[in-house]
C-alpha cells in the first residue's frame, strides 16, 4: 500500500492525526478557528467599554448573546453556563468582542439589504423569504402566543405594540442581540389574500460593528433561536 502525501513529507503520527482532525471539521468550526486566531494578542479589555462589555476578573470580556453569557479571551470563546452552544455563537461572540464600532444604536431599523450598499432588487429579499420568513411562518404563522413565548425566552420584548399595514395587522419585537446591536422582528399576520410573513430588521449603525456577512449570519441565528435549535450548527 502506497504512502500518503503527508507520510511522504515525513509528518509524525501526531501531526497526521491533527491533519485528519482538521479535515473532518465542519465549515462552521473552521470559521470559528479563523476568528479565534484573530483573538491572539488582541486587547479585549481595552475594547470592552465602547462595546458595552464587562471585563472578566480572570481576563477577557463577557459578551451577552441572546440572553446568554460568553467568555471571550485571547485563546478563544466559551459559553459560561456550560450548556450546549454552536460554533456560530462562539464565532459571533468573539467577532463582536473585537469590533471597532463606536456609534450608539440609532434604533431606526432597516432591512439587511439596505446595509449592503448593493442596489435593491438583487435577490436579498428572496433570500430573506426563503431562509428566514418561511421557517418562522411554518412554525409561528398562526401561533402568535407561541411566537411571543419564544421571543421572551431569548430576551426579546414587544416593540411599539401592534400596528396596521397594507396587508393587515403587524406585530413587532426588539432584541438586544449584542449590547450595541439591536434587531427587530416584524410579524405580518395572514389575511384572506396573503400568508404570514416575518421580516428581520437591523439598526442602521449595525454595519459599523459587523460586516454585512456577519450580520446575515446573525439574522439566521435569530431565526434558529426562535425555532429552538440555535445551539446546533
Amino acid at each position: 500500500m502506497g504512502r500518503t502525501m503527508e507520510e511522504r513529507k515525513g509528518l509524525s503520527a501526531k501531526e497526521l492525526a491533527i491533519s485528519a482532525q482538521r479535515a473532518q471539521k465542519s465549515g462552521y468550526e473552521k470559521i470559528y478557528d479563523w476568528v479565534a486566531e484573530s483573538l491572539t494578542g488582541f486587547d479585549l479589555e481595552a475594547n470592552a467599554e465602547p462595546l458595552g462589555l464587562e471585563r472578566d476578573p480572570g481576563g477577557g470580556v463577557v459578551v451577552k448573546l441572546f440572553g446568554r453569557d460568553y467568555l471571550v479571551r485571547n485563546d478563544g470563546a466559551k459559553v459560561m453556563d456550560g450548556k450546549p452552544t454552536s460554533f456560530n455563537h462562539l464565532s459571533l461572540a468573539a467577532h463582536y468582542a473585537m469590533s471597532q464600532g463606536r456609534a450608539p444604536a440609532a434604533m431606526d431599523f432597516v432591512k439587511l439589504g439596505a446595509l449592503s450598499g448593493v442596489p435593491a432588487g438583487t435577490g436579498q429579499g428572496a433570500f430573506d423569504r426563503e431562509a428566514i420568513s418561511k421557517p418562522l411562518a411554518k412554525r409561528y404563522g398562526h401561533d402568535r402566543e407561541g411566537l411571543e413565548a419564544a421571543v421572551k425566552r431569548i430576551g426579546g420584548r414587544p416593540w411599539g405594540g401592534s400596528g396596521e399595514a397594507e396587508r393587515g395587522q403587524t406585530w413587532e419585537y426588539v432584541f438586544e442581540v449584542f449590547p450595541r446591536i439591536p434587531m427587530k422582528l416584524v410579524f405580518e399576520e395572514p389575511d384572506e389574500e396573503f400568508g404570514p410573513e416575518f421580516i428581520v430588521m437591523y439598526d442602521s449603525k449595525s454595519i459599523e460593528y459587523m460586516e454585512f456577512e456577519a450580520l446575515a449570519f446573525l439574522g439566521g441565528l435569530l431565526m434558529r433561536e426562535l425555532l429552538g435549535y440555535g445551539n446546533a450548527d
